[in-house]
């Protein structure tokens, strides 16, 4: 017995949905919020009814908007904002004691109080990236802005110490949430060095030299030391644990950035990033080379002339424009940094060349596509009105499925047999019960049904069923539109469903 078959007729072309909305009005946020909610709790009931996993107890909707609160909504009335309301909620025992217990209780890695922490922690580890060379090159004997940002990220140190002991962590698959355990997992790990990277360093100097205008060598290595050593720790150890945590702000963003063809713009502009911190590092290190040479340093001025100075200077190194009327320290300095630079923009040229292939990969396939069918057709002296609609279907599967091959159910095919019958089921569960008969029947039925499902592609005033066939398919409508046409030549026009699909008996 073959499976059932599922055809498409009749369908005009439309522009495809997008795959990502990023702003959205009340209204239409309301409504896209109820369609989500719909889509959710439809395909939490098809899971229930054929029990094919195990349903997390969690929120159904894994959007941005799934906690949001809609002013205007499409469906039911929602109360206006009562600031008295208000008021009396938050001063409640039962809010008392969720605020209560959300403080005291450890923190959660999926939580929010996590998301919240790895946010700051990626912040605060991309500005020292930008203030380490700007500390090291500009402020030698340091300054009360110096001061201040070096006793902040001490306090942060400080208050990121004392977190860790509340945070819980992932263990062989389980949750550890006893404070003792946590306790001496950090301690085995990275607690001493958080503990020396914490040390109120600055706050003592001041205190004892009574001034915060200056800081002495001793402390400022110490500092520039342990700023390096956190650097090395999150870019190299706990980089993807702090992008892991942000991430979780939004997940179809973060989806659609990864895997949309826009990602590799995102690449593009990830690199382009990396070589202005290159040649941000080049300029701090070219200030601290030529500082005794009054040709190529700008000794009047503020800080900000010095460093838009040195900046021009190490870019036009990277592109191989170097000054040679300097002494030896900056010839070599100016050499090293021009064989530097154009092993970067060999590098960076490479990636950016790949990464536009790769960000147009998908019109390139079908462009090689048509190219084949066309030579193809050619070959074969196929006449001009066949040739348009060969080019009409490929068109519209490729707008339709971006399938390349015809082959429309490839995705689902790909699918382990779970998920194969879970996109099945939440895809045509619908036109399935249409039909009458097949209403009341059991949930095995019903997938096998689904499961052997066939798609099937008709163009524009093609004969789907014939006056006098021998039938052997049940037909059922997926998308487009039929006309059936009588024998007194008359049309009876079907109305416009969404789905079409047959049944084959052995």
């Amino acid at each position: 017995m073959n499976g059932p078959s599922q055809a498409i007729v009749d369908r005009p072309l439309v522009t495809k949905r997008p795959q990502q909305v990023s702003v959205l009005t009340r209204q239409s946020s309301s409504k896209n919020l109820n369609k989500l909610t719909e889509k959710a709790a439809k395909h939490d009931a098809i899971m229930k009814r054929f029990n094919l996993r195990k349903m997390s107890s969690g929120l159904s909707i894994s959007t941005t908007f799934g906690r949001a609160i809609i002013d205007k909504a499409t469906r039911d009335h929602r109360r206006r904002f009562s600031l008295h309301r208000s008021i009396r909620y938050m001063t409640n025992n039962k809010t008392r004691q969720k605020i209560f217990r959300a403080l005291t209780s450890p923190i959660t890695p999926k939580g929010w109080a996590s998301t919240v922490h790895g946010i700051i922690v990626l912040v605060v580890h991309n500005f020292q990236w930008i203030y380490l060379p700007l500390f090291t090159c500009y402020y030698p004997d340091g300054t009360s802005t110096t001061s201040a940002i070096a006793i902040s990220l001490e306090s942060f140190y400080l208050l990121n110490l004392l977190l860790h002991f509340n945070t819980a962590y992932v263990k062989q698959g389980l949750l550890i949430t006893s404070r003792g355990k946590i306790a001496r997992q950090y301690i085995r790990t990275w607690f001493t060095f958080d503990l020396l990277s914490s040390i109120p360093v600055q706050v003592g100097h001041c205190i004892t030299a009574g001034s915060v205008q200056f800081t002495s060598d001793f402390v400022r290595e110490i500092q520039i030391t342990f700023m390096v050593l956190r650097l090395l720790r999150v870019t190299f150890l706990e980089k993807e644990i702090m992008v892991a945590r942000v991430m979780k702000v939004a997940k179809r963003l973060t989806e659609w950035a990864r895997y949309s063809r826009y990602s590799h713009l995102l690449g593009i502009a990830q690199l382009m990033w990396l070589v202005l911190l290159i040649a941000h590092y080049m300029a701090c290190f070219w200030h601290l080379v030529s500082c005794d040479n009054r040709s190529h340093n700008v000794q009047t001025g503020t800080v900000g002339h010095k460093y838009i100075a040195d900046y021009y200077y190490a870019v036009s190194l990277i592109q191989g424009q170097g000054n040679s009327g300097g002494t030896w320290g900056e010839n070599l300095y100016s050499s090293v940094a021009i064989i530097a630079g154009s092993v970067i923009l060999a590098i960076v040229f490479g990636n950016v060349a790949m990464l536009v292939s790769n960000f147009n990969a998908n019109t390139t396939n079908y462009h090689r596509k048509m190219e084949a069918v066309y030579e193809t057709m050619e070959k074969m002296d196929l006449p001009l009105r066949l040739r348009d609609r060969v080019n009409e279907y490929y068109e519209h599967v490729w707008l339709e499925y971006e399938a390349l091959d015809g082959n429309v159910s490839k995705f689902q095919h790909e699918l382990t047999h779970t998920l194969g019958i879970e996109v099945g089921l939440y895809k045509h569960m619908d036109l399935v019960v249409k039909v009458p008969f097949w209403k009341d029947c059991t949930p095995d039925f019903l997938t096998q049904i689904v499961q052997n499902l066939d798609v099937r592609v008709y163009m524009p005033d093609d004969y789907v069923v014939r006056r006098c066939e021998t039938g052997n398919e049940m037909m059922m409508i997926n998308r487009g539109r039929m006309t059936a046409t009588t024998k007194s030549a008359q049309t009876m026009r079907s109305k416009a469903f969404s789905a079409l699909g047959c049944l084959v008996p052995p």
